[in-house]
């Protein structure tokens, strides 16, 4: 009897010792379960904030991107082209050739993909034996503000005249047709900077346009070695 009674004990404290451990187990696997999808739940969150970010950051470099390029592209594209240049003699004190050039006239057009180009928004760099200044188209000039210190009497000026405009709209050009004349005077006792000296033979000068959209265009100048009997007359470069 001591043995049944002594295994029945036993068979019970076994039954509890498992029944205590599948419950440890049952635990354990729940709160190990409950870790996990706590960790997922925090995973997810996270790729979302990061897409959001990512999509944001991915907008605003496509605007800065097409701003730049807009940009980057009138600056290339809004250029103007010289189709012809010419200058007018005028008599000079140079005993052995007395004649120089007075002032030089550059014909002008926008190239084929340029947009809309406003002739006095141009500025124009001028380089000569005589030294380097800058030129603004002379309304440009003239409405200057008074107390600004950039607009020095080292500047020059330059002006236009309208050659092919069939709507009226030079000193705009707004068609592939429109033809202006940029003239520059050389004698400084007309102009407001004393760096506009009159070319004599031989000399050589480089003028660069610049647009309002910052596009550049160079053209080298030089006149004849010879301008005896031109005075009076307009000569081609």
């Amino acid at each position: 009897m001591w043995y049944d009674l002594y295994a029945r004990r036993a068979y019970i404290h076994t039954l509890i010792m498992n029944t205590t451990v599948e419950d440890r187990t049952a635990d354990t696997r729940g709160t190990t379960g409950l870790g996990v999808l706590i960790l997922m739940i925090s995973v997810i969150l996270t790729a979302v904030i990061a897409a959001g970010i990512i999509i944001d950051a991915t907008g605003h470099l496509q605007s800065t991107a097409q701003a730049t390029g807009g940009e980057s592209k009138a600056e290339i594209s809004d250029r103007l082209s010289v189709l012809a240049t010419s200058a007018e003699v005028i008599s000079g004190d140079n005993a052995s050739d007395p004649n120089q050039v007075g002032a030089v006239n550059l014909t002008v057009y926008r190239t084929p993909s340029a947009g809309h180009i406003d002739l006095q928004e141009v500025t124009i760099q001028y380089f000569s034996p005589y030294g380097t200044t800058f030129l603004l188209h002379e309304q440009k000039y003239a409405d200057r503000p008074t107390d600004e210190t950039t607009f020095t009497s080292d500047l020059g000026t330059f002006s236009i005249k309208a050659e092919n405009d069939d709507d009226s709209s030079i000193p705009v050009l707004n068609t592939h047709t429109d033809r202006a004349t940029v003239v520059i005077d050389l004698d400084s006792s007309s102009g407001p900077n004393t760096i506009l000296e009159p070319l004599q033979r031989g000399d050589s000068a480089t003028i660069q346009f610049t647009t309002q959209s910052g596009a550049t265009t160079t053209e080298v100048i030089t006149v004849p070695t010879s301008l005896n009997g031109k005075s009076g007359n307009t000569i081609l470069l």
